[in-house]
């Protein structure tokens, strides 16, 4: 990813365009926070599942 400076991104960019870029980011920051979050409940049901799997083999 290219790093750019403020003030050049700035003055390349309107304020809406800048507003719109950020609306964009913060849509897909959500997402992805939304993604992990479902991804850690679903590595905790596995992992209570297999335990109890596990815990039955085992009695």
């Amino acid at each position: 990813m290219k790093t750019v400076r403020a003030d050049d991104f700035a003055s390349r960019h309107s304020a809406d365009s800048i507003r719109s870029i950020a609306a964009r980011s913060d849509d897909q920051m959500s997402f992805l926070l939304s993604t992990i979050d479902q991804i850690d409940e679903l590595e905790h049901r596995t992992n209570c599942h297999v335990k109890r799997s596990i815990s039955r083999t085992v009695s």
